[in-house]
């Protein structure tokens, strides 16, 4: 798993602060402590800028709920579920500039 290398991870992880994706809701701001390298499909999500550290805002999902549609600076990508729940994250409070869910 990589996480982000900072003083305070173990803290949110610990603490229990950081949730799977999968679980924020639509519209949600977050930023990604976490995401296991063990699965491919991660591993190329992560190359497209899916990193620890990166702030990004759940826009969409599909009527199962999958696909997730994820916006992070720069970019849009589409997250599967089972994905989803293998990456952990930190929720932010919204901003003004975030798109209504």
């Amino acid at each position: 798993m990589t996480t982000i290398d900072t003083p305070h991870t173990a803290n949110f992880m610990a603490a229990s602060a950081a949730v799977p994706l999968a679980e924020m809701p639509l519209g949600g701001r977050f930023r990604v402590m976490a995401v296991d390298e063990t699965r491919e499909s991660l591993l190329r999500l992560m190359e497209m800028g899916l990193t620890p550290g990166v702030e990004a805002v759940l826009e969409r999902t599909a009527p199962l709920k999958t696909p997730l549609s994820i916006r992070l600076p720069g970019c849009v990508l589409a997250v599967r579920l089972d994905d989803a729940r293998r990456i952990f994250v930190v929720p932010l409070p919204s901003s003004p500039d975030d798109p209504a869910p």
